[in-house]
């Protein structure tokens, strides 16, 4: 039984080091940088942690190609400040921001050519938002959500919203 246990832990432990996780003490900040790799050698993540476990400062994650896939803010074990998210061609997916590990202020969503999708306005608490969809460039609504109830909805361009419910009745039906 105890050869068991020891070899589970044995076992677990170099599964570890398979997958490429290191830590190492950073004196400057009296914390670990922890590194994990793709198997093809290249780094997937890297943050810093206290050294009672908790996240601060950077932390970064990468595609298996070694390109960015979003860098992140940490305070005191929780998300805190501007964080950047993108996709797999180097342009923005979105960028986000908290504060003491709170949605906080406006998050932007763009697609994969750097166009601009939509706003999501967080105010006061999360369960209080502003929506603002764009097309080319273009707002074509708003909407205001409180305790997840829609109380407001503004369509400023009645053309590029009709589009927009034309190509969604056709995706759902495409599914069919």
């Amino acid at each position: 039984m105890k050869y068991s246990l020891f070899l589970i832990a044995l076992l677990s432990t170099l599964g570890l080091q398979a997958q490429g996780l290191t830590k190492e003490y950073d004196s400057s900040c009296d914390c670990e940088v922890v590194t994990n790799h793709y198997d093809n050698g290249q780094i997937s993540a890297q943050y810093h942690q206290t050294m009672d476990g908790k996240r601060t400062g950077s932390d970064k994650s990468y595609y298996a190609d070694g390109k960015l896939r979003f860098e992140r803010n940490w305070e005191n074990g929780v998300l805190h400040g501007e964080s950047v998210h993108y996709h797999r061609n180097g342009n923005r997916y979105y960028n986000e921001s908290y504060e003491n590990g709170a949605k906080a202020g406006t998050w932007s969503f763009f697609d994969d050519q750097g166009d601009k999708l939509y706003d999501i306005e967080y105010a006061n608490a999360e369960s209080n938002v502003a929506y603002t969809y764009y097309s080319a460039g273009v707002i074509y609504l708003k909407q205001v959500m409180e305790n997840g109830e829609l109380v407001q909805e503004d369509i400023l361009n009645q053309e590029i919203y009709n589009a927009k419910l034309e190509e969604a009745e056709a995706a759902k039906n495409a599914k069919k």
